[in-house]
């Protein structure tokens, strides 16, 4: 550096200093238990799924569900009304907000059975975060108990699963339990189309003629099939006028909607087409027998 000037030397010798100190740090070891840039954390292994990922890097956990519980493990008077059912006891490892959605609700008792008031549907709110289920069993049974199914998401790719057991006591004596014979029956069928909960009315169980057939199916809706809903929709509005007769003219109702499932098995759509126009009618069907 002879014939430089001075302050030249200097700031050459500082960049020599600084790249000798560099090159003389010893390069991050993932796995060694000490957080190193670009290190973000280091649990002492290289396993993925603990929260430090195997390039020890910061991981979301999901969350859990296996401590989940609901609101009310247990209903009475059985009543037959309808009692809101939430998740609770759910939890997110890194402190995530968690949302719940039920996705189904079963019950191990039928849904019109001896001694239960022949009330129907037994349980709404899937795709909510609360479910309502109905205070109602059997009284031939040995009590009712509800399987309320839900996911959590805590909105970073963790899911998690469960299912929570409501009880409706056959009576009320001291210790008394229910007998769970498993989740065997669709609780929410015979609810009306989701479009319409909340205020729904006999005549929203069957669509509209023109709205049961798919878009991508090309082509009407059969003409058997469309009579036999228009007369079930008239059915259907009758009911809705509380003429007293209403249970009788929803079972009408239901007939006409199983024959026009079976019309459009048996028409000119095709076969996917007619299946989805099937599953349709006959959920419009089961619908129409729940009203009262």
């Amino acid at each position: 550096m002879t014939g430089m000037p001075s302050t030249l030397r200097i700031a050459s010798l500082a960049v020599l200093l600084v790249a000798g100190h560099a090159a003389a740090q010893p390069l991050p070891i993932c796995g060694n238990g000490i957080v190193e840039p670009p290190e973000t954390c280091d649990d002492g292994n290289l396993l993925d799924g603990d929260g430090c990922s195997a390039l020890c890097q910061i991981e979301n956990l999901p969350p859990d569900c296996s401590g989940a519980f609901p609101t009310l493990d247990e209903l009475w008077p059985p009543n037959h009304k309808f009692a809101p059912i939430g998740i609770l006891g759910v939890t997110d490892p890194d402190g995530d907000p968690v949302t719940i959605v039920v996705t189904g609700v079963a019950q191990d008792e039928p849904l019109v059975g001896a001694g239960d008031g022949n009330t129907c549907p037994d349980a709404t709110g899937v795709g909510t975060d609360t479910a309502s289920v109905r205070a109602e069993r059997s009284g031939q049974g040995d009590g009712r108990v509800y399987h309320v199914s839900f996911t959590a998401d805590d909105g970073r790719g963790g899911t998690c699963a469960g299912a929570v057991a409501v009880c409706v006591r056959h009576d009320h004596r001291p210790n008394g339990v229910c007998g769970d014979g498993g989740a065997l029956v669709d609780s929410t069928s015979g609810a009306p189309p989701t479009p319409c909960q909340g205020e729904c009315g006999p005549e929203d169980c069957a669509p509209p003629p023109d709205a049961v057939t798919p878009p991508e199916c090309a082509g009407d809706t059969p003409a058997s099939v469309a009579h036999r809903i228009g007369k079930a929709r008239a059915l259907l509005a009758r009911a809705a006028h509380g003429s007293g007769r209403a249970r009788r003219l929803g079972r009408k109702a239901a007939r006409q909607l199983h024959r026009a499932a079976d019309a459009a098995g048996h028409g000119t759509l095709s076969s996917s087409c007619a299946e989805v126009v099937e599953e349709r009618l006959d959920a419009a069907a089961a619908c129409a027998m729940c009203v009262q």
